[in-house]
């Protein structure tokens, strides 16, 4: 007779063994103990075959039950064991029904379906499918070092199965992407082994297109364009109805810089499948190559709706309101982009170049630095590679340009900023980064002229005042070393002018502050040359509260208040002069100069 206790042990195996996200099923040696010896209980036997029906219908929570059950009795049950780990896969994916690899949806799942696998290729070491299965359930997982492991295996005791190596292939493809400590890899993708694998499986299955499509996304990223169309297209004969086989194709179209046959193939994508976020999002990045900004933001805007946790589609909105030039509303998508997805490389470089317009300078620099982490690379090679597989794109150009001013080469990088110009003269972050460059190389007037097309096109951009109101001190400081005062004064006006509307409009872009103080200082010191003491005093007290603790501009207050006959003031400034490091006799001997010149 069944005891109260069998009951409740019983009643935990079958619901606990279920997928629940909220619990883990129990231990199979504790359900063994637990049960009971007779009574009315279901055979091991019968536990199976009712699982395998269940199965087949595709109820899987109940198939797992019934499989948890049948492993209670013999936990070297493998065929239980293979069918459990086939159900957790099923809920673990948000396509079971798609044969392309996928990721897992949250939740346990995924983790369980790896721990069965990982109990049966230690119950059949030599069955094949089992170490496949294994190689696939961690794939989905991102645990693609770890698949690589199990897919050689399979292959080894299987050489003819070609779906170990799309599968190994996609593996070394996403490398990068390994997910076994968390968010850190220090893993690259390989695609050169990953097209070894797919010409393999395509020998093995040459009419299978998926393995086309692979094969052509890895020549893609080595930048063989020509032959992953060739590839591509074969997918499409092979797949006519295959809505991703024309998103594919579409996407190496447009990195081809045929973009309007990309857009036909989103076209085709898209009758396929309306609601296919990928064909709404890669032709709204084609509408934007072929400036249709206002359809480009209407696929964009389609696809976040679709999906509002779709980084990529947050990120090319990001790019169609920075060229409609509504930088806030582009930051916003940015920011999205990268809550969403925090390594979002291309997010944080568009991100980094609109505050570098705004004058965020170091915020931008942040971004910049993290995007070079998350790419293991120099920012130059990544923007080269970049280059290399869309020569026409503007932005490559103006990111490598970038790239090259941050490690000092002016000269390259205006040649990057000269290119993005060239293709579109109005781009106002090439203007402006093409400005900062001329100011590296001692030439204002060149950046003058590239600032001030910046600010004729939006007047709102902090950056572009910034750097002009450095192009300005720099002549204002030039002109006052050739003993041109006047002109010195008008120049270093003008720099004070620009960047009193740089920081109304960046309000903690410190770097504008510190040009304003010196030209402050420097105007006062031209007033000084002129013996406009009254001007002088005014400007070094304005150089002192934008810098409190410069020595040199308390010293000249000190002196023009000497000349003006306010020794009491001198004498306060020379004190505080010397204190933060003004050399004490050179200070005695201005304010000694500055009362015999008065009289």
């Amino acid at each position: 007779m069944r005891t109260v206790a069998a009951l409740l042990v019983l009643s935990l195996v079958l619901t606990a063994a279920a997928c629940s996200n909220e619990e883990t099923p129990p231990e199979p040696a504790a359900v063994r103990e637990e049960l009971p010896e007779q009574g009315d209980l279901l055979s091991a036997a019968e536990y199976a075959a009712r699982g395998d029906s269940r199965l087949e219908e595709g109820n899987y929570s109940a198939a797992i039950r019934d499989f948890a059950a049948a492993l209670a009795f013999d936990e070297g049950n493998a065929d239980a064991l293979r069918k459990r780990a086939a159900a957790y896969v099923h809920i673990s994916l948000f396509h079971p029904e798609d044969d392309r690899p996928q990721t897992c949806r949250p939740g346990p799942a995924c983790q369980y379906a790896i721990d069965d696998y990982d109990k049966l290729v230690k119950l059949l070491p030599s069955d094949a499918d089992a170490h496949y299965r294994r190689g696939t359930a961690l794939s989905n997982a991102s645990r693609f070092q770890s698949a690589l492991g199990a897919f050689e295996e399979a292959i080894r005791l299987d050489p003819t199965n070609a779906e170990a190596y799309l599968r190994r292939g996609y593996a070394y493809m996403n490398l990068s992407g390994d997910k076994s400590f968390g968010d850190y890899t220090s893993l690259t993708d390989r695609p050169e082994d990953a097209i070894a694998d797919f010409d393999e499986a395509i020998r093995l299955r040459p009419s299978q297109g998926i393995v086309y499509t692979y094969r052509g996304r890895a020549l893609v990223e080595l930048g063989q364009l020509d032959r992953a169309l060739a590839d591509l297209s074969k997918a499409v004969e092979l797949a006519p109805d295959d809505p991703l086989a024309y998103l594919d194709r579409g996407r190496a179209l447009m990195l081809s810089g045929r973009v309007d046959e990309a857009v036909a193939d989103f076209d085709l994508a898209l009758e396929l499948d309306p609601n296919g976020v990928g064909a709404l999002v890669g032709r709204g990045e084609a509408r934007t190559k072929l400036g249709l900004l206002d359809e480009a933001l209407e696929d964009l805007e389609l696809a976040v709706s679709l999906d509002p946790e779709h980084a990529e589609a947050h990120t090319k909105r990001g790019i169609v309101h920075r060229l409609r030039g509504d930088l806030d509303l582009a930051l916003g998508a940015y920011d999205r982009a990268l809550f969403l997805e925090r390594e979002n490389v291309e997010a944080l470089i568009e991100r980094g170049a609109v505050l570098y317009e705004l004058g965020e300078r170091e915020k931008a620099i942040l971004d910049f630095k993290f995007a070079e982490g998350l790419t293991r690379q120099d920012p130059i090679t990544t923007h080269t590679r970049a280059i290399t597989l869309d020569p026409s794109n503007p932005q490559a150009y103006i990111a490598r340009g970038l790239a090259h001013l941050e490690s000092g080469d002016a000269s390259k990088a205006i040649s990057d900023f000269n290119t993005a110009l060239t293709a579109e003269p109005d781009n106002i972050r090439a203007l402006v980064a093409r400005g900062d460059a001329w100011v590296k190389q001692f030439r204002p007037a060149n950046a003058l002229e590239d600032y001030s097309r910046a600010i004729e096109i939006d007047g709102r951009l902090a950056g572009a005042y910034s750097g002009r109101g450095l192009a300005y001190y720099e002549l204002g400081r030039t002109a006052a070393d050739k003993g041109e005062f006047e002109a010195a004064i008008g120049h270093l006006s003008d720099a004070i002018a620009d960047l009193a509307v740089s920081t109304d409009l960046a309000p903690s872009d410190a770097e504008s502050y510190a040009t304003a103080a010196r030209a402050y200082g420097r105007r006062a010191a031209a007033h000084m040359e002129n013996e406009g003491y009254e001007a002088a005093l005014a400007d070094y007290s304005e150089a002192i509260a934008l810098a409190p603790t410069d020595a040199d501009s308390h010293a000249g207050r000190a002196a023009a208040a000497a000349y003006l006959g306010r020794d009491a003031e001198a004498d306060m400034d020379a004190a505080r002069a010397v204190e933060l490091g003004f050399n004490r006799y050179l200070m005695a001997a201005l304010l000694a100069e500055a009362r015999r010149d008065r009289g």
